[in-house]
């Protein structure tokens, strides 16, 4: 394509590029100008501190037509004829990924490309201690560059741990990635990929989870579902999407960590119409240590991850996707060898579980030729779990189905404006065979409580099959001009498992107040079937309604002096309906919660430096109705015979999973040019949990406690240091990790012993070394 009165140095190095292909397509959030009727100019700056950006590669994404900018961040090309707008792909080397930007030649305006300097340079998705967001225009709601996905879980590089700095973010252990978010459960988070929704995306309970970053197009967190097209959730919703072909990159790559590798590859053929994407992942572990002891009946855990996606573009709008996810999880162990028995004898603990996708999609892409893009999705997701826990108690909890989905969305572009519908229908079926006496509902209540539960003969015992179904429809607009943004949204839900029909609107607005300053605000309805992840005891549940939720958050964001970004912000969230066991595996939907919290944030960069500190205060409450229970004495005659559950009068509760102070500092240098290292230090004040009463001795001499109010002592401190040191070359990363630096073991839960007079702490990993290694091929 002819590029018109521009400096001939580009012309040249365009022919460069040409030949040895684009720089890695990375995209950057703002306009340009349009000077007469075909001319297009515009210019590439650093949003740090406003200077041009030099050999900015500037991409039309239909033409794929590329130019430069010269020494003054200026480039230039011809309109090209018949497009009406065209989507442009702006990105450097040195700098963060965005999105494509759509212009149309009526532009008139003349604004600024504006790059964020990215401080780890890097070709590899996988290797980065840091994470960095795009600025939200939502309040809630923040974009991860899949570049600076960060390391965690041991070496095991995976997105939903680049969350855990944020400090409305709390987790229950140093390697789980399952977290809360404001003090909500875990359970009420929604997880997507490719659309689909995953409600335990976990493996090993939470140690990484089955997202592979080095196929990831797109990540998106936001603290509650601030879309319409979002479901599934009263709390914090990820967003992955796997590439597509539209990078126009190939690359393969093998990596090596401590637990586990994989190799992933991503290629064109057929003329670069049919994109391929695969990827292979194992924990080895296993493999070695099992084969040197001789052990029966004893396992380490592994698991694995088989993920492929094939993208055939009919042409440069409509294209084709078809996708496949397994994976798989097995642990099998003497319990006996590992934790403190009681009167279990050799009992042993079995766990298999597992996860895929089979998906097929038909859609268009944006594009300057049409106003119109969408997608239609089949899909069947399989699960499969079965946990057994074998000797005297010979307890079992089985789990097989799954769900067909059906998604269709489409939008459609106005002048201003922009419409997004759609509709989603599942069916689910899953087939469950119980039979277990304390363990595993022990198991789960002895989380939260001090109280040591050894309620032997009690038994709970079902087998059957559940199907139900769920659709829903939605529909939002988004507009944008003179720096206002506005998502306006209504879902309206219908749960067949629950007999229910909910509507659920949700506002954004956003508005720049002046060159350095913003305001955001979101607010919106939510509602989530506590049944939907299958495996849980919930799915049993008869008679149980929705859980609902509505949320209102605010954020301001200012740049103050010496380059000093500032973000303040503040909730406030309802609940109801929300599950209460009202006895043992006997659940009602009316229990009541409120929440609501501030955050604090400071942001610098200057040079080779970066630092990041972030505060957050979080209150969060529960009440249990009509009542709730506790584990209190049973006399008989005058005598403690043992626990049993005893109607509790409701009261307001501190919520299991609240974090009320959470500190954190990010660090990052950059010592040379391939060079690079970072310290990252959380605080947080520890989780709540049920302290012990009475104890008492009964009859038959036995020592047992009660438990006293519900979640109302909390364990010691959360603090954790990590160095993350990396080296970058060409085609290989190296990298070293000393996670938990100032070898502080935290303790995640507690136990006493026999008679109570003693208590321990059950503690996380202390110091612990790490390293990874990737290739490039």
């Amino acid at each position: 394509m002819k590029r018109l009165q521009c400096p001939a140095f580009i012309i040249l190095i365009n022919l460069l590029v040409a030949f040895y292909g684009p720089i890695e397509s990375l995209a950057a959030s703002s306009d340009a100008s349009i000077t007469g009727s075909r001319h297009f100019e515009g210019v590439v700056v650093d949003c740090s501190t406003g200077e041009p950006i030099e050999l900015a590669t500037i991409t039309i994404v239909e033409t794929q037509g590329v130019t430069l900018s010269d020494s003054k961040g200026r480039f230039c090309f011809d309109w090209p004829a018949g497009k009406k707008r065209l989507h442009l792909f702006v990105n450097h080397i040195a700098y963060m990924s965005g999105s494509p930007i759509e212009v149309e030649p009526a532009d008139s305006s003349r604004h600024t490309f504006c790059l964020e300097e990215r401080v780890f340079q890097t070709r590899v998705i996988e290797a980065k201690a840091e994470r960095t967001t795009k600025n939200a225009e939502f309040a809630g709601s923040l974009s991860l560059d899949p570049l600076s996905i960060s390391n965690g879980a041991v070496t095991q590089t995976d997105p939903l741990f680049a969350l855990k700095t944020m400090p409305e973010v709390s987790s229950g252990a140093d390697f789980d990635g399952r977290f809360s978010i404001n003090g909500a459960s875990p359970d009420a988070n929604a997880f997507y990929l490719d659309g689909l929704v995953f409600p335990s995306p976990y493996h090993l309970g939470g140690l990484c989870s089955i997202y592979d970053p080095s196929n990831i197009g797109s990540f998106e967190f936001s603290t509650f579902p601030v879309s319409a097209s979002m479901f599934s959730s009263t709390a914090a919703v990820v967003d992955v999407k796997t590439k597509d072909g539209t990078q126009k990159e190939e690359r393969g790559m093998a990596n090596l960590g401590i637990l586990s590798s994989s190799v992933s590859l991503q290629r064109f053929f057929a003329d670069d119409r049919l994109f391929a994407s695969l990827m292979a992942r194992r924990s080895y572990l296993d493999l070695i240590l099992n084969n040197i002891g001789n052990e029966e009946n004893i396992r380490i855990p592994n698991f694995y991850d088989v993920q492929s996606s094939f993208v055939l573009s009919i042409d440069p709008v409509r294209y084709v996707k078809l996708g496949y996810l397994l994976s798989g999880d097995r642990s099998m162990m003497r319990a006996d060898r590992f934790v403190q028995s009681e009167g279990d004898g050799g009992t042993f603990i079995d766990w298999r579980r597992l996860l895929g996708a089979l998906y097929l999609t038909y859609g268009s892409r944006p594009s300057g030729e049409s106003r119109w893009d969408g997608r239609l999705t089949l899909a069947w997701q399989p699960y499969q779990s079965n946990f057994t826990i074998g000797g005297s108690d010979d307890e079992t909890m089985s789990w097989n189905g799954g769900r067909y989905s059906l998604i269709w969305d489409v939008s459609r572009r106005f002048k201003r404006w922009r419409a997004n519908v759609g509709t989603y229908i599942s069916l689910f079926n899953v087939d469950y065979d119980i039979n277990f006496a304390r363990g595993f509902w022990m198991a789960s209540r002895n989380e939260n409580s001090a109280v040591r539960l050894d309620n032997d003969g009690w038994v709970f015992t079902e087998k059957g099959k559940k199907r139900w179904g769920y659709s829903a429809v939605y529909g939002e607009g988004i507009t944008k001009f003179e720096g206002f943004d506005l998502k306006l949204g209504n879902r309206i839900e219908v749960f067949g498992r629950t007999g229910e029909f909910v509507s659920t609107p949700r506002l954004s607005i956003g508005k720049v107040l002046s060159k350095d300053s913003r305001v955001s605000m979101s607010c919106g309805f939510f509602a989530r079937d506590p049944s939907e992840d299958i495996g849980n005891p919930e799915v049993l549940a008869d008679g149980i309604k929705t859980e609902k939720a509505f949320e209102v958050s605010l954020e301001f964001s200012r740049r103050v002096k010496y380059g000093v970004n500032m973000q303040i912000g503040a909730f406030v969230k309802r609940e109801h309906d929300l599950l209460v066991e009202i006895e043992p595996t006997r659940f009602v939907s009316s229990g009541l919660g409120r929440a609501k919290g501030l955050k604090f944030a400071l942001e610098k960069k200057s040079g080779r430096l970066a630092v990041t500190a972030r505060y957050a205060y979080t209150i969060s409450k529960r009440i249990d109705l009509p009542y709730s229970f506790a584990m209190r004495p049973l006399y008989i005659n005058g005598e403690a015979a043992g626990l049993v559950p005893t109607r509790v009068t409701p009261y307001w509760y501190t919520s299991p999973y609240e974090t009320r102070h959470s500190f954190s500092i990010e660090s990052r240098f950059k010592l040379t040019r391939s060079l690079n290292a970072a310290l990252a230090w959380k605080y947080s004040t520890g989780r709540p949990y049920t302290p012990i009463g009475d104890v008492l001795v009964t009859g038959s001499g036995n020592i047992v406690a009660s438990e006293g109010r519900k979640m109302s002592a909390s364990l010691p401190a959360y603090s954790r240091l990590d160095l993350h040191i990396e080296w970058t070359a060409s085609r290989v990363d190296l990298f070293v990790e000393l996670l938990n630096l100032t070898n502080r073991a935290n303790p995640f839960n507690l136990r006493y012993n026999e008679d109570y007079s003693k208590m321990t702490y059950y503690r996380m990993l202390p110091m612990t070394p790490a390293f990874g290694v990737k290739y490039l091929f």
